[in-house]
């Protein structure tokens, strides 16, 4: 399966000129809890014997240009390799991101420090990661599969729900939701609105009762269309990337 990864960034940097090098395209909404890491994975390409961008330097520091006090550690930089494209070099970048405030982040480029004082701004996608109040909850929603095949295709399961739970609305985007049924046990897909990347990162909020009382939960994330990428959806991450440091110049 395609090694996925994300990251934050920004600050004083200057913006990668081509888009040779580049993270695959996923967009995504992720909800979390204050205080809590989450990791971030992207994955990204650059074409053989390209001699820039982020996979020939050491990354001293990541950060983001629009949330700047948020705290980012790299966890990790590895190539690998893929069946969907011989053209290009792939690496997986694994960061851990926490949020000490509740509210919404919105996060599409990253800022990476590399070595002898250089830094690159990169596009990521569209993020949107809603941040609550901390707490430490079971995940009630999980996921038979962490993948899917459509972008805009997010599977659940209820079967694990105590008795005295009452699931209530189920958030995929800021405001967009499904709301469940009375006393509903089910497993079942939530087809997704305005979905336009190839690969698309669902973690839900879910309202609830737990006992009576209004609850917010976490269901556990699934990277929806990531089993099925191809080399066409790569081709469209490169794409993507290009517009998108037309705009950031």
């Amino acid at each position: 399966m395609l090694a996925l990864l994300f990251t934050l960034s920004g600050c004083h940097a200057k913006t990668q000129q081509d888009a040779e090098s580049f993270f695959v395209w996923m967009d995504g909404y992720i909800a979390q809890r204050t205080n809590q890491p989450y990791q971030l994975l992207l994955t990204y390409y650059c074409e053989k014997g390209y001699k820039g961008g982020i996979c020939s330097e050491q990354i001293a520091e990541v950060w983001s240009k629009d949330h700047p006090n948020l705290t980012i550690l790299l966890d990790g930089v590895e190539e690998f390799t893929t069946d969907y494209s011989d053209r290009y070099d792939c690496y997986s970048v694994c960061l851990s991101v926490t949020f000490d405030q509740e509210g919404i982040y919105y996060i599409d480029n990253l800022t990476f420090s590399l070595g002898e004082g250089e830094t690159i701004r990169l596009p990521i996608g569209a993020w949107t990661f809603e941040v609550i109040d901390g707490g430490q909850d079971e995940i009630y929603i999980y996921n038979d599969i962490v993948a899917t095949t459509s972008p805009n295709i997010y599977s659940f399961s209820t079967s694990s729900l105590p008795p005295d739970t009452q699931l209530k609305e189920l958030y995929y985007g800021e405001d967009q939701s499904v709301q469940f049924l009375k006393n509903s046990m089910d497993t079942g897909k939530i087809e997704m609105e305005d979905v336009n990347a190839p690969l698309y990162m669902v973690r839900p909020k879910i309202t609830a009762l737990v006992d009576g009382v209004e609850t917010i939960l976490l269901g556990t994330q699934c990277t929806c269309g990531a089993m099925e990428v191809d080399e066409q959806d790569i081709q469209r991450s490169k794409e993507y990337t290009y517009q998108q440091l037309q705009e950031m110049k």
